[in-house]
């Protein structure tokens, strides 16, 4: 199931972007021998593109290509008790999204720790407000 980004970045390699745009949003059900399964959370806009047979079919072509080897792909919109049961597999965009809000945390923390920033609050009596950690 980790070789899910790596799949994703070797659709925008090969500048697949729509179905980069879909797929990105799937989250890996099941990847072994038998094939891949791939599901969508209920009423996800990505999901509905996703589902339809042709678009499954370009991109089991896709990745027939890039593992060399022909895949038997499923692709379903999850149903609530099924994302409970997949709870613990999240897809590129919100692994993404997760990571970016660790590093966010990290440089804040960082940047409240800062020699310099103690020592300017020492000396003026200040406290932080916001930090901002997207520059």
């Amino acid at each position: 199931m980790r070789a899910w980004p790596a799949v994703i970045a070797a659709l925008e390699e090969a500048r697949e972007l729509t179905l980069l745009g879909w797929f990105e949003h799937a989250v890996v059900l099941k990847w072994d021998p038998s094939g891949i399964e791939l599901g969508f959370p209920a009423g996800a806009i990505a999901g509905d593109l996703a589902t339809e047979p042709s678009n499954i079919q370009r991109l089991a072509a896709f990745l027939h290509r890039h593992l060399g080897a022909p895949v038997a792909l499923s692709v379903r919109v999850l149903s609530a008790s099924d994302r409970s049961a997949a709870e613990s597999a999240r897809s590129v965009v919100e692994a993404d999204a997760e990571r970016r809000s660790q590093e966010k945390a990290r440089r804040a923390a960082e940047a409240r720790e800062h020699p310099l920033t103690k020592m300017v609050l020492d000396t003026f009596g200040a406290s932080i407000e916001e930090i901002k950690t997207d520059v």
